[in-house]
């Protein structure tokens, strides 16, 4: 009995002190700091902005929301970190896999970060493993993270294949260690999806296994394993699918996910491009571009991107365009195209439709277009009708969210506005984007926007039979960032605000009418300038013997041209003044204005060419061209030059082809703008006088060399036109000569298209020989004597820029003496985004710049003015002792382009020159080179 009364104080003071334990706090946690390991990886890693991030990074500061703990880093390598984690000095390790050997040693969170997959991975230089061939993999040495899971799994796998390799245990960083393999200390290393960042021609090749990883803790700590598994319940509890979206967020546009496997290069390989059908007129997604002849949208973005987004492939694409969805669905089940896009259906339709969906690019939220006077009465879980157009088929978005809708049917997007307007449906459904697009239209109709709740995925329908494809996909989509999905889109909802040259034109039509009879008149006083300066050169080197002769074969030549010059200028003068008349009558038409200021700018180009073939003539006879050596491809530029007189060739059922490229040197030393002018002087000639259905092709082939470092290069122009007569082909290199006027031929120019081609080809120290008979066609050979280049050719654009470049923030001076030229140069200046300042001659422009040094980036010069030309201005800026005189770029724009008069420019201080009249896209280049790239 006194024992039971001994043993009742007892029992009272254990109960006193459990309830005084359990009393304490929630809050009483680890107050300290957490010593965690950093290893360089897809775990850790420091953006561009050298801050903190990474998969395990962001997963800790997650954690630390909810333990209120402070981390202390330890950068070392992993395997480094994993032994200091052992022997206590360090409190928490991610990415570490649970073995019963680790768990000896270290605690693990309750549960895993994620999981991981591992592959061998080799250099892209790496010729002797095959990703085809597993036993290529015999006698090679492999590197392993040292006492990782990595090495336990090769040991099976290699095994089960049967292969005997070498295994290099290593003890370094994922990056130290992706350094090893780059010297060639081994041939492939075993290591997670994403190692590329440190190499960029990583090339993953086997995958060896995968396994879950966690958090492992200092066993000495497991008060840090019960915060962290309380932590990491709560994450998952809130977010089931946070472990996914964190491989989504760091992993899948990197690693395995950037590389085909073995049978989806096949098929492509196999296949040829990849066939997208797609729905027209579904901007801001797709839509067919009848300028480019092609898809615009969002999946011309798509397209561009992913060509080059696997790094061991380039993937090629057809688009096709189908008015019909149901169109567009029988294509694919005929096999005529591969995938449809978008497609947005739910599973079960897409089951019907014979096709898989892949990962959406995007989700666009459903918005339903309701009258304004009815937000408050519609209500989307009630049955309605709804306006569709009649190119869609059953399995749309309505079907498949929406079953007992009413489908009326209607036949443009007007329509369908037009009809909840009436009231006829009760509203139309489209995407948010479509909705931006749309936002005028809607508007102007008193209509608005409600929210569905529907929200599906615009993804690529594949055919089920196409499992590499799907597969292919499925990785773009990953592959391709959402911010580049997000900038496509809203590049493609946002009208431009910018004003564009026609819009220019349309608001400023007398301005621009006077600044092209101006030009005319500045085309004309040149023409007369440079006609006068040839006939005295020629007076000036006849021989005094010879005069009388010569003069009167001068007087007749002369007659010859300016009797088929009067011609061949009155007729694009006469379009010129015709259409600038009938724009003046009716410029309240607009179609006809544009039609109109379309021909003026193709005769004003015909014009321009004449006048350019005089002045390249009286260049070169006056010995003023100078030859720019610079490296050239031969075959990039025969394939340039087919490619710019294609359309042309085109246009008259013309056959031009590339007939023979025989070169063992492609690469050679010439100037690089001479031969193209040769080229395309013959080219431009074989497609004027050869008739339709015709045939006209080019080669080059290097024949025997004259060095060591040199051979003779031979091009050839033929066709089978209308060909020459002998008589003509003894004279035909002399100036403005042609076998027949324009008014006989039907085809303009000034006859000195064959005397620059033989000029230039003596300048470049060749020879030309001509073959021709009446009837059959000609044949033009040149042989130049070309030196062997090993640097980099420079390409000469195929085309002229159409997009100019945009410098917002940017101050340029423009000095210019001609209001209508001014007006001009300002307006599209301005159209760059840029800040415009106008001086009327140099001297203002000196003071001006004195004034505020600091002000401009640039300025453009114009040279030929009152008070202060725009030398003396130049001079006179660059001796001012203020800040930037000195470096400011000055350029000059001037109607002075030979080749002194930019040595001229140079000599007085100047940086660049830009001729007259203004190049945009020789004006936007360089602007941006000295804006932007210096």
């Amino acid at each position: 009995m006194m024992k039971k009364w001994i043993s009742l104080p007892i029992l009272l003071c254990l109960m006193i002190i459990t309830i005084l334990t359990g009393a304490v706090p929630a809050e009483a946690k680890t107050t300290g700091t957490v010593r965690v390991g950093w290893f360089n990886s897809p775990f850790y890693r420091y953006d561009e902005a050298n801050r903190r991030t990474g998969y395990a990074y962001e997963y800790q500061q997650k954690i630390s929301a909810y333990t209120g703990w402070k981390y202390d880093y330890i950068k070392k390598g992993w395997y480094s970190l994993l032994q200091d984690l052992k022997s206590g000095n360090l409190d928490l390790l991610a990415d570490v896999s649970k073995t019963k050997e680790r768990e000896k040693e270290m605690l693990f969170s309750d549960y895993p970060m994620g999981t991981e997959v591992y592959y061998l991975i080799i250099t892209s230089t790496n010729k002797t493993i095959h990703a085809n061939d597993v036993s290529s993999l015999n006698g090679k040495t492999i590197g392993i993270t040292n006492g990782s899971i990595q090495e336990a799994q090769f040991y099976q796998w290699a095994k089960k294949q049967g292969i005997h390799a070498k295994v290099k245990l290593l003890n370094g960083s994922d990056q130290e260690n992706m350094a090893l393999l780059v010297e060639n200390k081994m041939d492939a290393y075993l290591g997670v999806g994403g190692l590329e960042d440190y190499l960029d021609d990583a090339v993953p090749t086997f995958m060896i296994g995968s396994s879950d990883f966690y958090f492992a803790i200092n066993k000495n700590r497991p008060d840090l394993k019960k915060e962290i598994d309380q932590a990491m319940m709560s994450i998952i509890s809130t977010n089931w699918y946070y472990n996914h979206e964190l491989a989504e967020k760091y992993l899948t546009q990197s690693g395995a996910q950037r590389f085909l496997e073995g049978d989806e290069l096949t098929w492509l390989k196999e296949h040829g491009p990849i066939r997208i059908g797609y729905y027209d007129n579904f901007l801001p997604f797709c839509q067919y571009d009848p300028e480019k002849k092609d898809v615009t949208g969002l999946l011309q973005d798509f397209i561009a991107e992913a060509k080059d987004s696997m790094k061991n492939a380039r993937l090629t694409f057809k688009a096709v365009p189908f008015e019909h969805r149901s169109d567009m669905n029988r294509a694919l089940k005929k096999g005529e195209i591969d995938c449809i896009f978008p497609s947005s259906v739910s599973i079960a339709q897409a089951e019907s439709l014979g096709i898989h969906q892949t990962d959406p690019l995007v989700k666009a939220d459903t918005l339903a277009v309701v009258p304004k006077n009815k937000v408050s009465s519609f209500d989307v879980s009630k049955n309605h009708s709804v306006a569709i157009s009649d190119t869609a088929d059953t399995t749309t978005i309505i079907s498949g969210y929406f079953p007992h809708w009413e489908q009326k049917r209607y036949s443009s997007p007007d329509a369908l506005l037009n009809a909840v307007t009436r009231g006829d449906a009760d509203c139309v459904l489209m995407s948010s984007y479509q909705a931006f697009v749309q936002h005028s239209d809607i508007e102007s109709r008193h209509l608005t926007t409600i929210a569905t709740g529907v929200t599906p995925p615009i993804t690529f329908g594949v055919r089920r039979d196409l499992k590499s494809l799907y597969s292919i996909l499925t990785k773009l989509t990953k592959a391709i960032p959402d911010t580049f999905i997000n900038t496509a889109l809203t590049k493609y909802t946002t009208p431009s605000q910018s004003v564009t040259f026609t819009a220019y034109v349309k608001d400023n039509l007398f301005t621009v009418l006077g600044f092209l009879t101006a030009i005319l008149l500045i085309i004309l006083v040149l023409l007369l300038r440079s006609l006068k300066t040839i006939r005295n050169t020629r007076k000036l080197n006849l021989a005094l013997v010879e005069a009388e002769q010569k003069a009167a074969e001068a007087s007749k030549a002369k007659s010859f041209f300016l009797f088929n010059m009067s011609h061949d200028i009155r007729t694009p003068m006469n379009a010129i003044i015709g259409y600038t008349e009938m724009a003046i009558r009716r410029k309240h038409d607009e179609d006809l204005v544009s039609d109109c200021l379309n021909k003026i700018i193709r005769a004003s180009e015909q014009l321009l060419h004449l006048i350019n073939d005089v002045l390249d003539m009286s260049q070169i006879e006056s010995g003023k061209t100078e030859i720019l050596l610079q490296p050239m491809s031969i075959t990039y530029t025969m394939d340039n030059l087919k490619n710019i007189f294609l359309a042309q060739a085109d246009a008259k059922h013309i056959q031009l082809e590339i007939k023979e490229v025989s070169v063992q040197h492609d690469t050679v030393l010439t100037d690089l703008k001479m031969v193209n002018r040769i080229l395309m002087n013959l080219i431009s000639n074989a497609l004027k006088f050869t008739p339709e259905d015709g045939k006209v092709s080019i080669s080059a082939i290097e024949m025997e060399p004259v060095s060591p470092d040199c051979s003779t290069y031979r091009l050839i122009v033929e066709d089978n036109g209308i060909g020459m007569s002998q008589d003509f082909l003894k004279k035909i290199f002399e100036p403005f000569e042609r076998e027949r006027t324009s008014t006989v031929s039907r085809q303009q120019g000034t006859g000195l298209g064959m005397a620059i081609v033989s000029t230039i080809t003596k300048l470049l120290n060749g020879q030309i020989s001509i073959d021709s008979t009446v009837g059959k066609g000609s044949r033009f050979t040149i042989d130049l004597p070309l030196t062997f280049s090993n640097e980099t050719a420079v390409n000469l654009p195929s085309s002229k820029a159409s997009i100019m470049s945009s410098f917002p923030g940017k101050h340029i001076l423009l000095v210019e003496d001609m209001a209508i030229n001014m007006e001009l140069a300002k307006a599209i200046l301005e159209e760059m985004d840029l800040t415009v300042d106008t001086a009327e001659n140099g001297q203002i422009a000196v003071d001006m710049f004195r004034e505020n040094p600091t002000r401009y980036d640039a300025i453009l010069m114009d040279i030929q003015m009152p008070v202060m030309n725009g030398y003396e201005a130049t001079k006179a800026i660059r001796s001012l002792s203020v800040p930037c005189a000195s470096s400011i770029p000055i350029i000059a724009m001037t109607a002075n382009a030979f080749a002194s008069d930019r040595n001229q420019a140079f000599a007085a201080g100047m940086n660049d020159h830009v001729a007259k009249p203004i190049d945009l896209a020789q004006l936007s280049k360089t602007l941006q080179h000295y804006l932007i790239e210096k």
